[in-house]
Parts: C-alpha cells; structure tokens; sequence
C-alpha cells in the first residue's frame, strides 16, 4: 500500500501515512518503522540525500562540525523535530546522519546521493554542495551582501 501511495503522489506525507494507518487498523509508528527501513520510500518530496558520518573516527576529524556547516548552508533548522525529516529550507534536500559509512581510513566522510566523499574539509562543504546542485550559487552572494 505505501507503496503504491508514493508511485502516485511521488511521497508519502503525514496526512496520507496517516489515512494509510487508519485503514491497515495498525499504528502510525509501525508505518513511520516501515518507510525508515526501506529507502526508496520517501516522506517528502525531495530531490537530494545528504549522509553525513557521525561514527567515532568521523567525530574525531570535525564529523560534527561538517554536519553543522552542511545544516547551515542547507539552512536546517535547528529547531527540527526528530520525528520530522531534516530537510532544506526550500525542500529539495534530505539530511541524514549515520554513524558509520564503513569508511573510517579515509574520515571525515559524506555522501550525497549514494556517492560517498572521503576527507572531506569543513572549507570543501559549500563548494561540494554547490558543485552537486543541491544549493544555489547566489545563495552565498546574499549572505555576503547580507553582511556588509
């Protein structure tokens, strides 16, 4: 079923999971369980997937930091809901965090879209983000101009 709501909408948002609960006679959280678990559902309509590693080899070369620069610059709220997904202000792009991407030689890690990029520098996110689309070359020309 919830798949079938997705080949329609494209997603599966709040109201329809809901909806969808209700008439399977099972709880929400077990369909919220069952979308996490299998990546090609989504609950909102985004374009992009951004995973950043939390693990501990990651954490130990500013995984952390990368994951507040990478929320800045898709300009996540810091307010977010944990039951709510992490997108960008304008919607198109998913942030996740996993702690391992099986990848600890060459920390810090972050993939986008399924390509993981290895040693990644806190100074390399905008220019990674920007060169992938997922953020808009005159956003940084108005933060700049913003500033002055």
């Amino acid at each position: 079923m919830l798949r079938e709501i997705q080949e329609f909408y494209g997603f599966i948002s709040p109201e329809m999971k809901q909806h969808a609960a209700e008439a399977l006679g099972v709880k929400e959280g077990i369909l919220t369980c069952l979308i996490r678990r299998f990546p090609s559902l989504k609950e909102a309509d985004y374009q992009h997937t951004v995973t950043v590693c939390t693990g501990e080899r990651c954490g130990r070369k500013q995984g952390m930091k990368i994951l507040q620069e990478v929320k800045r610059e898709l300009q996540i709220d810091e307010e977010y809901s944990s039951r709510q997904p992490m997108l960008s202000k304008n919607g198109k792009c998913l942030l996740k965090t996993q702690n391992c991407l099986k990848q600890c030689r060459t920390a810090p890690n972050l993939m986008i879209d399924g390509k993981v990029y290895h040693q990644i520098k806190l100074e390399d996110v905008h220019n990674l983000l920007l060169e992938k689309s997922i953020i808009c070359c005159w956003k940084k020309s108005l933060l700049t101009l913003g500033r002055q």
